[in-house]
């Protein structure tokens, strides 16, 4: 059976608490380690995005549970598909900081300033993706 890859944005909550962010990926590293999930999140303080793989069960598990989570909102898919190899196999959930991609990096690769998923279509979510991949093998 194949793996399947999410790439979804959302809009951090008003009242985030950036301690919630170690929550967050101590919960995903634990949860994705024991479903087989891998991925990677980058936050810039007032979106996320985020790209996991996985099996098709453990991913749409995953995705519904993060829709109720009041840390995030207006949750978009910006791509769902069959995939043949895993793209962050080597991470049950790397994390990219605000700041460690400049915004010179993304807007050489097409990525309006800011990052504002609203403004990213399937093509540029991809090209996302390369780059935090880039960066996470540095």
């Amino acid at each position: 059976m194949k793996d399947v890859r999410l790439l979804y944005a959302s809009t951090v909550a008003e009242d985030f608490d950036p301690a919630d962010l170690d929550d967050i990926l101590q919960t995903a590293r634990t949860r994705n380690a024991a479903e087989g999930i891998s991925g990677v999140l980058f936050f810039n303080t007032s979106h996320f995005i985020q790209c996991i793989e996985g099996s098709r069960k453990a991913i749409n598990s995953l995705y519904n549970d993060m829709q109720t989570d009041p840390r995030h909102h207006d949750l978009v898919i910006m791509s769902y598909r069959d995939i043949e190899q895993r793209m962050f196999s080597g991470w049950e959930m790397a994390y990219i900081q605000p700041g460690e991609i400049s915004e010179e990096i993304l807007e050489s690769h097409s990525m309006p300033p800011g990052f504002n998923p609203a403004t990213i279509d399937e093509d540029m979510a991809n090209a996302m993706l390369v780059l935090l991949l880039q960066h996470l093998e540095k």
